[in-house]
C-alpha cells in the first residue's frame, strides 16, 4: 500500500479512470461514451479565461459566485453595443507547456476548434452563450480578442469558465495536426498543450501524476504535486481514502459522506451546486393531465426528502433554476404539500388508481427517495412501482423518473434552461424529454439586456404553472479531504478543486445510473 505523504503537499484523488482523455471537448458523436471527461483534471493542464469567485454561505457551504467573475488568462472583459460584443484583454507573458506565449490567436484557434468539432463545447459556446459560429472570435492585436454574440449576452464572462473552451497552445497543437486530424484531437487527448499550472509526469492505468510548473502565470504552485489513483468502483475509491492511499474524495453520495466523516482527521467540504428533478412524461396517461402533474407537486414531502432521502445533505428547491444561480427566486411556486387537495386533483382527472412506474438511480439515496415518493403518491391515489433504471425492461419507458444529477456546467439561468430543457441530443441521464424550450432560449438571447431578467422569471412562472416537472432539491456536492492537506489546494487559486463548485457531478468515481 502506498500512503499519501503526511505533510499534505501532494493531493491524491481517487478517479474512475486515469486514462480518460485530457482533451475535454470530445467531437460530436462521442458524448456519453467511455469514462466521463474529468474537467477538474483538465484544469491542471489548461486554464480558463475567467472563473467565478468562491463564496461561503452562513451555514458554511461553499458556492461559485457567478455574480463576481474574476480574470485568469484574461485581465479584463468589456461589453460593447448592449453586450452584443465583448472585448477581452489577455495577460501578457503567459507561457504554455511548450514555452509559447499566450496570444489572441490561441483564443481564436481554440474557439474555431470548438465549433469545428461540433461537440458539447459548441453547444455551450454557441447555442447557450450566443457566440457566432462563423467569425465569432476575432483577434484585435496580440493580446486583445473580440467575441461577437448573435443577440445580447450581458453575462458573457460567465461562459469563459468552461473546461470545454479551455485555451489551447495553438502554435504547438498545429504542429501535430494532419489532413485527417486538422484539430490535433489525437495529440491533445494524451498531451498537455495549454497554459495550466501543472504538467503530466506519469500516466498509466493505475496512476496519473502531475508536477507544478515554475513558469505558471501566477507563480509556481507552493506544493509538491497532485496525482490521481484509479478506482474502478466507488467502493474501491472509499477504501483508498480509508486506507490513507488518497487524501481527497470528490462527488460523494450522502451515505458515502456519512461513512467517511466518521474517520479521524477528515473534513467534509459542502458545495451548493447542482440539483435534482423528477421528470413527468406528459405524452401519456396519467401525466398528460395537468391536474395529475399538479397532484404530484402537492403530494411530495419535500422536507422529509431532504432530511431522510439526502440525509440532510440537500436543501428544498422551489424554482426551476439552480439554487446557486444568480437571479434564483421562487416566483410561481404555489405547491405546498396538501394531500387532500392532491387526491381531489387525481379524482377530478379520472386517474384514481392509475399505475405509474417511477425509475430511480441504483443508489441508496435513490431508493429512499423512491420509497418516499411512492408512499406520498399512493396517498394521493396513484399506484407507483419503483424500479432502478437498470431494472427497466428492454424498451420500457417509465412514466416518471428521478434525474438525480442535472450536472450543470456553470450557474447561469440561460445555461440552467439549456441543460434541463434544450440539451444536446444524446446527452446521458435522460429517459425521455417532455418539455423543450429551444425557441424560448433563442428569444431571450435576442432580447435586449434590460428585458432578459423578466423573460427568465416569466418562463419559470410558466413552467411551474404548467406543473411541467418537479424541482425536487438542491443537493450538496460533497468533497472529503484529510485535514493535513496543504491549504493552497483548498483555495480558489487551485482551479481543479474549486471548479467542482460549478462543474459538479457525482461521477469523479464511477457513476451510479
Amino acid at each position: 500500500m502506498r500512503r499519501a505523504p503526511a505533510d499534505g503537499r501532494t493531493l491524491l484523488m481517487a478517479l474512475e479512470s486515469t486514462e480518460a482523455a485530457l482533451d475535454c471537448d470530445p467531437p460530436s458523436g462521442s458524448v456519453g461514451h467511455g469514462p466521463a471527461r474529468p474537467y477538474h483534471l483538465a484544469y491542471h493542464l489548461f486554464d480558463a479565461l475567467a472563473a467565478p469567485a468562491v463564496g461561503t454561505l452562513p451555514d458554511g457551504r461553499l458556492y461559485a459566485d457567478y455574480s463576481r467573475m474574476l480574470g485568469r488568462l484574461a485581465r479584463s472583459f468589456e461589453p460593447r453595443d448592449e453586450a452584443s460584443r465583448w472585448i477581452v484583454t489577455l495577460r501578457e507573458g503567459v507561457r504554455s507547456h511548450a514555452g509559447n506565449e499566450l496570444t489572441a490567436e490561441d483564443v481564436a484557434w481554440s474557439y474555431e476548434r470548438v465549433m469545428a468539432l461540433r461537440g458539447i463545447g459548441m453547444w455551450r459556446a454557441s447555442t447557450i452563450a450566443g457566440l457566432a459560429r462563423e467569425g465569432g472570435v476575432r483577434p484585435l492585436g496580440r493580446h486583445r480578442v473580440e467575441f461577437r454574440i448573435e443577440g445580447h449576452n450581458p453575462d458573457f464572462p460567465r461562459f469563459l469558465s468552461y473546461a470545454t473552451a479551455a485555451i489551447v497552445d495553438a502554435t504547438e497543437a498545429r504542429r501535430h495536426s494532419t489532413a485527417a486530424d486538422p484539430w490535433a484531437t489525437a495529440y491533445l487527448e494524451r498531451t498537455p498543450c495549454g497554459f495550466g499550472a501543472f504538467t503530466v509526469t506519469r500516466r498509466d492505468p493505475e496512476r496519473l501524476e502531475l508536477q507544478p510548473r515554475a513558469e505558471f502565470w501566477s507563480g509556481p504552485p507552493p506544493v509538491d504535486g497532485a496525482a490521481y489513483v484509479a478506482a474502478p468502483s466507488r467502493e474501491r475509491g472509499l477504501e483508498l481514502f480509508e486506507g490513507g492511499e488518497v487524501n481527497v474524495l470528490a462527488g460523494l453520495y450522502p451515505d458515502e459522506a456519512r461513512r467517511i466523516e466518521r474517520l479521524d482527521g477528515v473534513r467534509l467540504l459542502l458545495g451548493r451546486t447542482n440539483h435534482a428533478t423528477i421528470e413527468l412524461d406528459r405524452s401519456r396517461a396519467p401525466f398528460g393531465e395537468r391536474a395529475v402533474r399538479e397532484a404530484v407537486l402537492r403530494s411530495l414531502p419535500y422536507r422529509r426528502i431532504v432530511e431522510e432521502g439526502y440525509l440532510g445533505l440537500a436543501e428544498e428547491q422551489r424554482g426551476i433554476y439552480q439554487p446557486n444561480t444568480p437571479g434564483y427566486d421562487e416566483s410561481g411556486w404555489v405547491y405546498e404539500t396538501d394531500l387532500a387537495r392532491a387526491r381531489r386533483l387525481v379524482d377530478s382527472a379520472g386517474q384514481s388508481g392509475a399505475a405509474v412506474t417511477f425509475a430511480v438511480p441504483a443508489s441508496a439515496e435513490g431508493g429512499r427517495i423512491g420509497a418516499l415518493v411512492a408512499a406520498a403518491l399512493g396517498d394521493a391515489g396513484l399506484s407507483v412501482r419503483v424500479v432502478t433504471t437498470g431494472e427497466l425492461r428492454e424498451g420500457e419507458v417509465p412514466e416518471m423518473y428521478l434525474r438525480g444529477d442535472c450536472s450543470h456546467g456553470i450557474a447561469d439561468r440561460h445555461y440552467d434552461l439549456g441543460i434541463d430543457f434544450a440539451a444536446p441530443r444524446g446527452m446521458p441521464g435522460r429517459l425521455f424529454e417532455s418539455v423543450r424550450l429551444s425557441s424560448e432560449l433563442r428569444a431571450i438571447r435576442q432580447a435586449r439586456p434590460a428585458r432578459q431578467a423578466g423573460m427568465y422569471r416569466r418562463l419559470q412562472e410558466r413552467l411551474l404553472s404548467d406543473a411541467a416537472l418537479v424541482p425536487l432539491a438542491g443537493h450538496s456536492y460533497v468533497v472529503a479531504v484529510r485535514e493535513e492537506l496543504h491549504p493552497w489546494f483548498l483555495s480558489p487559486a487551485y482551479l481543479p478543486l474549486s471548479s467542482l463548485l460549478w462543474s459538479a457531478a457525482r461521477y469523479v468515481l464511477p457513476a451510479i445510473r
